[in-house]
């Protein structure tokens, strides 16, 4: 262990000790649970999270298991922030972002970047985490959207007053935000005040979840404690321990793993974050909700959260869109390259035409389109049969003024067109180059 993290991990097991172990009562057996946290404080916020387990996937249709470690710690200031109605909302500044992802032997370390460590939590009907100077990667979002989500901790408190011993339960909204989770079918988890002393009340946490994830049944054991420090009227400590096991899905593999989430909250008297923006102009700024990829060939795309990469090349990206567990669309975005310049629409056509073969039974244009960066783009639609069932694929050409072009292929069926709305075009309008040239050396993207 090195001289920089010594210091967090010294801070951990303190937590640890004044968490986990016994506390006496000092005459004191009852206690009022009424958080109170005033819009524009402060807290400065360390999360260390630890995971051992494993990843399911398919092969040759038999589940195979592949070891997984985890390791992750944030450091961020997160000011409170003012809402309406039930909202709550917090803005966050990350000073930390350090993971360690490994998987099967192959490590990964994924990043904040700096121009997006400004992150705002809005928790209402849902839990959303965006920032607000501009999209995130969805590997961004899932380093910050972490379970024991801080916004929510004070949530878990009841505001009746409290005797030891007694237990209270959670609505399945907010153990779905807690855990990080779309949906909760079964709620088994309660609190229970297990002692008070002089700096609060320890509070323990207990029980069983089953619910959803991008459409996947999950079941979670849930653990841990967490402390209601009486002078700052909040939640100042809390540890978690959870045990998951998730089922292979759509746009991802099943888990089975163990967790354990250590989190120390400190209140702060200075004005840091307020001194850098005002309470108003973050609240009422714009909810940067697309995620976005770039590539290394020089272009990035953005897109709803729904679509999801599955891969990744030099040249081409891979994404499928999962909307409460139906596979909605797929999506191939590819380089084009052409010894004989740029393609034209009639071209792309019979491009189309060809690929598709006999399985296309119409191809019909959707006229001249535009990106927001003001490049021009043929669409054409084309409307088929594979193995008896209906196809809808929808092709897009975006080119510029010296011969870059990128082809964009949506695949559905027509009967779910619905459900995908105007997804597609939004993409292909977020198109932007990111290097120039970078069309000209990459390779062949094929027309499928």
């Amino acid at each position: 262990m090195n001289a920089k993290t010594r210091p967090l991990f010294a801070i951990i097991s303190t937590i640890l000790v004044m968490i986990v172990a016994p506390s006496a009562v000092f005459g004191q057996e009852s206690l009022s649970l009424t958080p109170h946290v005033e819009v524009g404080s402060e807290t400065e916020v360390i999360v260390q999270m630890d995971v051992k387990g494993s990843l399911q996937i398919l092969e040759a249709g038999k589940p195979v298991n592949i070891p997984l470690a985890v390791n992750a710690d944030l450091r961020y200031r997160e000011m409170r922030q003012p809402t309406n109605g039930s909202v709550l909302a917090a803005l966050r500044k990350y000073s930390k972002t350090e993971a360690a992802i490994n998987v099967d032997g192959s490590a990964i370390q994924p990043q904040l970047r700096s121009a997006r460590q400004r992150i705002r939590v809005e928790s209402g009907t849902t839990t959303d985490l965006y920032s607000v100077d501009g999209a995130l990667t969805r590997e961004e979002l899932d380093l910050v959207d972490i379970q024991g989500n801080t916004l929510l901790l004070d949530q878990l408190l009841t505001d009746k007053v409290t005797t030891v011993g007694d237990s209270w339960t959670h609505h399945d909204q907010l153990l779905a935000s807690m855990l990080s989770i779309d949906a909760v079918s079964v709620n088994e988890v309660e609190s229970k005040l297990v002692s008070i002393d002089t700096d609060g009340a320890i509070v323990e946490l207990s029980g069983r979840v089953e619910g959803a994830i991008h459409g996947v049944s999950t079941e979670i054991e849930v653990g841990g404690k967490y402390l209601f420090d009486t002078a700052n009227k909040r939640v100042t400590k809390c540890q978690l321990t959870l045990k998951e096991k998730r089922s292979i899905g759509h746009v991802g593999p099943g888990i089975t793993a163990d967790s354990t989430i250590n989190i120390l909250i400190v209140p702060q008297t200075d004005t840091q974050m307020r001194n850098l923006i005002s309470l108003g102009s973050v609240a009422s700024a714009h909810r940067h909700m697309d995620l976005e990829c770039q590539t290394d060939a020089g272009f990035s795309i953005s897109y709803d959260r729904r679509w999801h990469v599955m891969d990744q090349a030099d040249s081409k990206i891979s994404l499928r869109m999962v909307d409460r567990g139906d596979l909605i669309a797929q999506a191939q975005v590819s380089l084009m390259q052409s010894s004989a310049g740029a393609i034209t629409s009639a071209g792309f056509r019979n491009q189309i035409r060809t690929a598709l073969g006999d399985k296309a039974k119409n191809v019909t244009s959707q006229g001249a389109l535009q990106t927001k960066s003001g490049l021009n783009v043929a669409g054409i639609t084309a409307n088929g049969v594979v193995s008896g069932l209906p196809i809808e694929w929808r092709y897009y050409l975006i080119g510029d003024k010296v011969g870059q072009q990128v082809a964009i292929v949506f695949t559905l069926e027509p009967e779910l067109a619905p459900k995908l709305g105007t997804a597609d075009r939004k993409m292909v309008e977020s198109f932007r180059w990111t290097t120039q040239g970078a069309a000209a050396q990459g390779p062949v993207g094929a027309i499928r």
